[in-house]
C-alpha cells in the first residue's frame, strides 16, 4: 500500500541522515563507542521507570 512506500521512503531518508551525521570510529574504539550506547539506554531505561 501507499503506506508501505512512505515507511520505506522515511527509512531511507533516516540512512542518508545518519550516513551524513555518523562518522565510523577507528575500530579499536567501537567497543567504547557500543558502551556509551549501552550505558544511556539503561540511565534512559531507569529514568522512564522512575517516572512511572
Amino acid at each position: 500500500g501507499s503506506s508501505e512506500a512512505r515507511g520505506e521512503r522515511v527509512i531511507d531518508a533516516v540512512r542518508f541522515t545518519l550516513r551524513q551525521t555518523i562518522s565510523f570510529p577507528p575500530r579499536d574504539e567501537w567497543s567504547d563507542f557500543s558502551f556509551d550506547l549501552d550505558s544511556r539506554r539503561n540511565k534512559q531505561q531507569r529514568i522512564k521507570e522512575e517516572g512511572e
